[in-house]
């Protein structure tokens, strides 16, 4: 993944030297990684609810609800 180093994290731990940059260079790969992760359910659930009957719809919306609680 663009802008993640393996162990970058771990390394800064080990190292007893705190390399602020790096940690946030890192923190902000993750937070970029999750955001796209995001981007492409919401996508999916959208799509999805094109080919659904309205029942199916508020099934699917009702799981969400309590996958999201």
């Amino acid at each position: 993944m663009k802008g993640i180093k393996d162990g970058a994290l771990i390394e800064v731990i080990k190292s007893g030297k705190w390399d602020d940059a790096a940690v946030k260079q890192q923190l902000a790969a993750f937070s970029n990684i999750e955001q796209q992760a995001r981007y492409y359910r919401v996508k999916y659930y959208f799509d999805l609810s094109k080919v659904l009957t309205p029942e199916q719809r508020q099934q699917v919306q009702q799981d969400l609800a309590q996958a999201l609680e």
